[in-house]
């Protein structure tokens, strides 16, 4: 099963080259059996992280550029933690902080359980514009990623209560209702 995409492939050569000049180490993975599009993967590092940081995944949505006259869609997505408590409070913090983000959501697989956050870019992968897109799309992921990630895997792993896991943050107001 390979949906590798030449264009794909060349357009997430440049993004890793110039995500590399901002700093992030990164990946780049063909499809293969075992991955099944084109994939850049970007490592977010991050202080205080258990695993020192998170990993942005991202890959072209194959097969749909006739239907969008020569666009693209590449989805970034980041698995933040494996849930392994009751989701309630989860589900709560994940509803409240997504009506406010202001790029993408969090949610929640069911198997695996998993807290995800997800984004979609539109892109005209023949252009230098994406370069910027991409590269400010990933600064501001892995702000959104420092900002709630945190709080969020605490509720996946603990079983804390929601006003707990988000006390003294700078959006408890809008997090906590």
């Amino acid at each position: 099963m390979d949906t590798g995409n030449p264009a794909h492939f060349t357009a997430l050569k440049l993004y890793a080259d110039a995500l590399k000049e901002e700093g992030f180490a990164s990946q780049l993975l063909s499809a293969n059996d075992s991955v099944p599009y084109d994939t850049l993967l970007v490592a977010l590092p991050m202080d205080g992280h258990p695993r020192g940081g998170l990993q942005i995944e991202l890959s072209f949505l194959p097969g749909i550029e006739a239907e969008l006259n020569g666009l693209s869609i590449m989805q970034c997505f980041v698995p933040v933690e494996e849930v392994k408590t009751d989701a309630a409070e989860l589900k709560a913090g994940i509803a409240n902080i997504n009506k406010f983000s202001t790029l993408g959501s969090f949610g929640l697989l069911s198997k695996p359980p998993i807290v995800y956050f997800r984004h979609t870019v539109m892109l005209n992968i023949n252009t230098q514009q994406n370069l910027q897109v991409i590269i400010q799309t990933v600064w501001l992921i892995s702000y959104l990623l420092e900002m709630f990630g945190p709080g969020l895997s605490q509720l996946a792993n603990d079983t804390i209560k929601l006003a707990e896991a988000f006390r003294g943050h700078q959006f408890e107001q809008l997090i906590i209702e």
